[in-house]
């Protein structure tokens, strides 16, 4: 090294400036290569997360939610439930125009998801935790028929090609029974 800068400063001026300019060219290109290259797979990844959000769920064989109450005021119900995420990939839950209630043969869809406290619910559930919520549906008509509760379009964060959703089967009277919440 010691003989390659010797040799440096034995040239002139002028070839020591051109090579100056020849190695900070050099680099400027690597450096918008990388730049090129880095901006080609946002775009890719871009359009990847386009394709996804037209993409039909599928069921999904473990269950992460799970509905622990119900309770109905008037015209108004409220479902106590909870998502458990135990995997090591953080859980990407409905919007909630993708969560629907299914009776007979209507749909509802809630106007409103909260936490227990009354705050915004997460749209994400981190590894290992797990999250409490209170969904509202109003104009809710009281009769003792079958109900689904489906959560649609959920997807883990380092999978999200692989879209899928959760059904739950509810009965209304079992879960108006008081029991203890948690949360």
């Amino acid at each position: 090294m010691n003989d390659f800068l010797e040799n440096l400063r034995n040239k002139s001026y002028q070839t020591r400036i051109t090579i100056l300019y020849g190695t900070v060219a050099v680099i400027a290109l690597i450096v918008v290569g990388g730049w090129v290259f880095s901006l080609k797979n946002n775009l890719k990844s871009l359009n990847q997360t386009a394709q996804i959000s037209g993409a039909t769920a599928k069921p999904v064989t473990v269950t992460y939610a799970s509905v622990e109450r119900a309770e109905l005021v008037g015209s108004i119900l409220k479902v106590y439930f909870n998502f458990n995420n135990q995997t090591n990939d953080i859980l990407n839950i409905s919007a909630l125009n993708n969560i629907i209630l299914q009776i007979n043969n209507t749909t509802l869809n809630p106007t409103s998801i909260t936490d227990r406290q009354g705050g915004k619910f997460p749209a994400k559930i981190l590894s290992h935790t797990q999250d409490f919520g209170i969904l509202v549906f109003s104009n809710f008509s009281n009769d003792d028929s079958n109900l689904t509760l489906t959560f649609d379009q959920m997807f883990f964060d380092q999978d999200n090609a692989d879209i899928f959703k959760q059904s739950i089967d509810l009965n209304l009277k079992k879960l108006e029974n008081p029991t203890n919440l948690r949360g």
